[in-house]
């Protein structure tokens, strides 16, 4: 615990800044980020899928600022695609 606290205070300050409301950034940092349900910190950049829906708990100035802060973007998920596997093992 001791170790992890030194290594926030050796590496400075977060990155971002708090949203100005429950669903909105300020202009200045427009990325919003936001802790998943598994714990990961996730970010949305303007014009994304959810990006409207999204409730940031940090806002970025850029998507490096999100990413120096460990985030990571919000992916659409896969769509989902047939394949003919099971007719080429019929063959």
């Amino acid at each position: 615990m001791l170790a992890a606290l030194l290594l926030v205070l050796a590496l400075g300050p977060r990155p971002g800044v708090p949203p100005d409301t429950p669903w909105s950034c300020p202009a200045t940092h427009p990325v919003k980020g936001y802790l998943s349900e598994s714990g990961r910190r996730i970010y949305h950049l303007p014009g994304s899928t959810w990006y409207e829906e999204a409730s940031p708990e940090r806002c970025y100035a850029s998507e490096a600022d999100a990413l120096r802060d460990g985030g990571r973007p919000w992916r659409d998920p896969a769509p989902w695609r047939r394949t003919d596997d099971l007719a080429r093992v019929a063959r």
